[in-house]
């Protein structure tokens, strides 16, 4: 094989290869030799494939035979990465229009790219629009290079994570190492075959695709981080065998642990009080397991004061979504003293009220007793009242004949001295009148008619006396006794004023015991 180069100035160069055919310019020893190796040979179809890819009407195929009909890779599913159906976007800068074109129709079929020719183009299309999937980038171009590009992408918080892949003619391990050393993601030399391309770029929005929900996944968990952390209340997760591996400060605090290493030297059957520990361990973590989630009050313990906290536990199973088993236990426990103390101070006044509610119908009771009496009292004073001021009138009329009889009588007595049957019945019907006269004397006392006549009485006989009255005043059904003794002193007062006294008190008694 032999071969030349011509030069023209503005013109190009012009290299020509001859290759022999035949066997004539062979050695003999290679001839007929057998082969050692298998061939690892792909034929000629691939680098025709891969120079007609450079021609402009034609991507792989054309007159040369039907095996150029096939693609020189397997055609992968075309990457998304937003918005199912969306395809990944790259933007390609390139100041060689004819690498731009061959680049863009390389990978059209599977992604959507846009070309421009300079570094500034490129980042005014990064700056004006939603940012790109994938850079490619070229080194050597004219006013803002390779590297100037990517300090001003890295740079940018907007664009810091945009991965970003050199397309450069500099070959050699020192080239591609000051690429990414600079910040680029991948360095492909030039001449590159379509193969390595689209498997680079593949392989790089593959890469950035795995970067970003790996930030995400870190952002979510710093946010749950941040929200379980800043909750008031417990949130445990533990693993399969019931050992803790996360506590968050609330939950530290509530029982009394340090540190995440001291959560982790404990049992989650720790936390409960002893006398609940059992049950929790064959009731409650079974049905976590088999149904997925158990709510309920349960007792926790401090671990230094050894101190009941009666809380409300959600005990759920966190599993795998790839085999569907369960890989954690996790908790979120309210602390609930202050509303067992709420619910036992109301328990309290409850009672206090029911005893002060009982206590207050007690004295109504009492006062509606006492006003019934009261009331009885009044309609008895009131009747007492009427009879006596009929009594009075009566009494008044009564007392003006009873004055006539005495008057007469007395004149009998008087007229029939000398004759003693006269004498005797007379005397007996003016003792008669007299005791009818004191009678209608107390009557007209009773009705608040008569005016006081004191006299020096013995008030033993005025007692016995007075006790007839009462016993007429009460009525059968009440039995009065009047003992008197037999050395009371004498007094003066109105006897008959005290006989109706004596009487409307028996009275009153009567009615009282009632």
């Amino acid at each position: 094989m032999a071969g030349r180069s011509e030069q023209r100035v503005f013109v190009g160069s012009t290299f020509t290869v001859t290759i022999p055919l035949g066997t004539g310019h062979l050695p003999a020893e290679r001839l007929r030799a057998e082969r050692t190796t298998s061939s690892t040979a792909l034929g000629g179809e691939p680098y025709v494939a891969e120079a007609l890819r450079w021609l402009p009407d034609v991507d792989g195929g054309g007159d040369v035979g039907s095996g150029m009909e096939r693609p020189i890779l397997p055609e992968p599913p075309p990457l998304v990465t937003g918005s199912p159906g969306e395809r990944a976007r790259i933007l390609f800068v390139d100041d060689n229009a004819d690498m731009r074109d061959y680049v863009r129709r390389l990978l059209n079929p599977r992604y959507d790219v846009r070309v421009v020719a300079t570094g500034e183009e490129a980042l005014a299309v990064l700056r004006a629009e939603p940012p790109p999937d994938l850079l490619l980038s070229d080194i050597m171009m004219p006013h803002m290079d390779g590297y100037a590009l990517l300090r001003v992408v890295r740079s940018d918080p907007a664009l810091a994570g945009l991965p970003v892949v050199f397309l450069s003619a500099r070959a050699g391990e020192e080239a591609s190492v000051e690429g990414l050393e600079a910040g680029a993601d991948d360095y492909l030399v030039k001449p590159f075959g379509a193969r390595e391309l689209t498997a680079r770029v593949a392989g790089n929005l593959e890469k950035a695709q795995l970067r970003r929900q790996r930030r995400q996944a870190e952002d979510e968990y710093r946010r749950l981080a941040a929200i379980a952390e800043n909750s008031t209340d417990f949130i445990g997760i533990s693993d399969t065998q019931l050992r803790p591996i996360y506590v968050n400060e609330a939950g530290r605090q509530l029982v009394g642990l340090d540190s995440i290493d001291r959560i982790r030297q404990t049992d989650v059957l720790q936390y409960f009080a002893p006398e609940e520990r059992a049950r929790i361990a064959r009731e409650v973590y079974p049905v976590v397991v088999e149904q997925g989630r158990w709510r309920g009050e349960a007792t926790f313990r401090h671990f230094k004061t050894r101190a009941r906290i009666p809380v409300l536990c959600d005990v759920f199973r966190i599993d795998d979504p790839a085999t569907g088993g369960p890989v954690n236990f996790a908790t979120v426990t309210r602390d609930i003293s202050e509303r067992k103390r709420s619910e036992a101070a109301l328990r309290d006044m409850n009672i206090v009220l029911e005893e002060r509610v009982k206590q207050r119908t007690r004295e109504l009771e009492i006062a509606m007793e006492r006003r019934r009496k009261v009331e009885a009292a009044l309609q008895q004073a009131q009747r007492l009242e009427a009879i006596g001021q009929l009594t009075g009138g009566i009494a008044h009329d009564f007392n003006n004949l009873l004055t006539i009889v005495i008057g007469q009588t007395e004149a009998i007595t008087l007229a029939a001295r000398e004759d003693p049957r006269i004498t005797r019945m007379s005397s007996a019907a003016l003792r008669a009148a007299k005791r009818a006269a004191q009678l209608t004397s107390q009557l007209l006392a009773f009705s608040g008619r008569q005016h006081l006549r004191l006299e020096t009485v013995e008030l033993d006989q005025l007692l016995l006396d007075a006790g007839d009255l009462a016993r007429r005043a009460v009525g059968e059904t009440v039995i009065v006794k009047v003992s008197a003794g037999p050395r009371l002193w004498r007094s003066r007062l109105d006897p008959a004023q005290f006989e109706i006294g004596y009487s409307q008190f028996g009275d009153q008694r009567a009615r009282c015991h009632a």
